[in-house]
């Protein structure tokens, strides 16, 4: 018990923390609880049925029969559609047991359907206890057409209910016992065990990795059905397999089955209901054989121009799945396994290397957003990875004063090389190098060598970049593809060349032409949406910007990264060494043309009225490669204490686990 008391006394903070995370596993065990109570487990409304219509004009009825197949039944939604859109609308229910008593009854007012599209969910105050037989289910409408599924024979309808029944109990409890168990591993890795913080990172990067790598349905991070059809792409040409018809790509007839078929009609991927559909859509393609012929199809969206060195450890990935003949699923997983591999391998070995801000590039790199981009066949995942080494390479190099060796000198050329041409407004991130001084180096001869080596590696990549891509890659639209094949008539118009148009305001031209008017355009922007680039920076929204997180937990993450920035304490005995004015100048330089750039490249999005113009398209992951730069302009150089740095460690740790939770209960919690 001593050493219990001695060990909170000396871990200032700690209590604090624990008792926040019970907080939030109550929190957390209790939406699950009530979602479970609540689940969905029986639906005649799926997307793929057939439907025809019941009209129920004036107060009309239609009963049908509903066997109990659990033994708590808490809501029931109806769905129709409004035959007069201006005219009244009415639906009731009524639910009666086999005995012919009414267990439930309402009428909901007509300003809750007014807010209603075309559902109505009723939920039950009290539990209806449906253990045996039949229930009769009468439905009375006005103005209302009742959609019936023509293949049930039965209305659609989402029946809501307790998914595990007597299991209840258990599972909650199991649950909440790992919780705590969850926590406590934390606290002994963090505090008894004093892991390094590369170790740390190593242990979340792969629990935390896998997780969000099997959690997110196929293809629902951003952009991600054109970048995994730019991967599958290069993997025909790893295996020698071309497609011989024009603006099409060769695929496995099991590879169609990763999304259900209209997954590019209305850009269905963006909504968050959607997901619904695509998980078990997969687990019922499964089921299936596997047909591993090839075939000649339509890419999902448009193959990317990108630097296709990005795309190898993805593509590397789906051939292996292939070679093994593995199912669609296990092959699409090894592609975002490869470029989780990558991210490990090259934040560890960063980590490991280089002492400088260990604690702040763990955690950052750990941030929803960041582990999303990494798990996904994005080339934002290779893209992270080698930033990340690079920023955390040349900071620690320029703070601790160390000599580059020739092994370094080769790294950081190639991660230049592969990283420099791959999203063009980040090679700016490459001058860091200027940071470098004399005494870096064992001689002026060696920096003269390094630096032309660099910028010779900087060249190459963009004349690699340009070569291949004209030699190789072909894009596909696929709006007129989609049309062509359902012959949708699409009008003809005159090709004008735009003038005095807004679209003239997106060219840099314009922006050189008129400086204040874009400064105003800008710091507008910033004034609008900087609290949206920083939420969603932290992965505010995952997928595609569809899936809204906890923002109590957000805000912690982006807390951390803000008081590691300016609120950390320094070690007593450590003589506070400032940073030189001309590395902060340089650093900050570097962050705000990049920032600029990411702007200024995208288009502008105005009212008609010009009176509050913002900039529109950019999202808050694109700043991920430069926000570990801030960093950088810290006024001081030392490390935060010890134990500054076992607790915001720990607090990560916590967020995660919660995240991931919260992740889970909503791409679960919709089904």
């Amino acid at each position: 018990m001593t050493d219990i008391k001695f060990f909170f006394k000396s871990h200032k903070g700690l209590s604090i923390i624990i008792l926040v995370y019970l907080i939030f596993c109550f929190y957390f065990t209790s939406k699950i609880n009530h979602f479970l109570l609540n689940s969905k487990y029986r639906s005649t409304a799926e997307n793929s049925a057939v439907f025809s219509d019941i009209p129920l004009l004036e107060n009309e009825s239609y009963s049908f029969d509903m066997e109990a197949g659990n033994s708590n039944w808490s809501g029931i939604t109806i769905f129709f559609d409004r035959i007069e859109k201006e005219a009244p609308v009415s639906v009731s229910m009524q639910i009666q047991d086999e005995d012919g008593k009414v267990v439930f009854a309402y009428s909901p007012d007509a300003k809750d359907l007014d807010k209603a599209n075309n559902y109505f969910r009723f939920n039950f105050a009290n539990a209806i206890n449906a253990k045996n037989g039949n229930y009769k289910v009468t439905v009375f409408g006005t103005n209302i057409n009742l959609k019936f599924n023509t293949e049930t024979n039965t209305p659609a309808y989402k029946l809501y209910g307790n998914l595990l029944k007597k299991l209840l109990i258990p599972f909650m409890a199991i649950f909440w016992v790992g919780l705590i168990f969850a926590g406590f591993i934390v606290i002994y890795i963090v505090y008894i065990k004093q892991l390094k913080p590369e170790q740390l990172f190593l242990i979340a990067a792969v629990l935390f990795g896998l997780f969000f790598m099997f959690i997110m349905p196929p293809l629902t991070v951003g952009d991600e059905c054109r970048h995994f059809d730019t991967a599958y792409d290069l993997s025909n040409k790893f295996l020698g397999i071309k497609s011989t018809v024009p603006n099409q790509m060769m695929k496995r007839v099991a590879d169609l089955s990763l999304v259900p078929a209209d997954y590019m009609q209305n850009q269905n991927w963006t909504k968050f209901n959607y997901y619904e559909e695509i998980w078990p859509h997969v687990f019922s393609q499964l089921k299936k054989p596997q047909d591993y012929t090839l075939i000649s199809v339509y890419p999902y969206a448009t193959r990317l121009k990108a630097y296709i060195l990005m795309y190898f450890p993805s593509a590397l990935g789906i051939t292996l799945g292939r070679l093994l003949k593995l199912n669609f699923l296990l092959t699409f997983l090894l592609g975002r396994f490869f470029n989780l591999l990558i991210f490990i391998f090259i934040g560890y070995y960063a980590l490991k290397k280089y002492s400088y801000g260990k604690t702040f590039f763990a955690t950052f790199a750990l941030v929803p957003m960041f582990i999303q981009q990494i798990v996904s066949y994005s080339y934002d995942s290779i893209l992270l990875s080698l930033t990340f080494y690079f920023v955390i390479a040349i900071s620690a190099i320029i703070t601790e004063k160390r000599i580059v060796s020739k092994k370094e000198s080769i790294c950081l050329c190639l991660a230049i090389f592969l990283f420099a041409s791959s999203k063009v407004i980040y090679f700016p991130l490459v001058f860091l190098l200027l940071l470098l001084k004399k005494e870096n180096f064992t001689s002026l001869k060696s920096k003269r060598l390094f630096l032309f080596s660099a910028f010779i590696c900087l060249a190459a990549s963009f004349v690699f970049d340009f070569f291949y891509k004209k030699m190789n890659i072909s894009l596909f639209n696929i709006e007129l593809i989609v049309a062509a094949n359902n012959k949708i008539p699409r009008a003809s118009s005159v090709s004008l060349t735009p003038l005095n148009a807004v679209i003239e305001m997106c060219s840099p031209k314009w922006v050189l032409k008129n400086p204040l008017k874009y400064a105003y355009i800008l710091l507008n922007t910033l004034a609008e949406r900087g609290n949206y680039y920083l939420i969603t920076a932290a992965g505010g929204y995952l997928g595609w910007e569809a899936i809204p997180m906890n923002k109590l937990l957000i805000a912690v993450i982006i807390g951390l990264f803000i008081y590691q920035l300016f609120g950390t304490k320094i070690e007593a005995d450590n003589t506070i060494q400032e940073r030189p004015i001309g590395q902060r100048f340089v650093t900050i330089f570097i962050f705000v043309f990049i920032s600029g750039a990411i702007f200024t490249s995208l288009n502008l999005i105005a009212p008609p009225d010009f009176s509050n113009p913002v900039i529109g398209s950019v999202q808050g992951r694109y700043f991920l490669p430069i926000l570990p730069l801030l960093y950088l302009c810290r006024k001081n150089t030392d490390e935060p204490v010890t134990l500054i740095s076992k607790n915001v460690f720990c607090i990560q740790l916590f967020v995660l686990i919660m995240i991931a939770i919260d992740l889970a209960y909503r791409i679960v919690g919709i089904y």
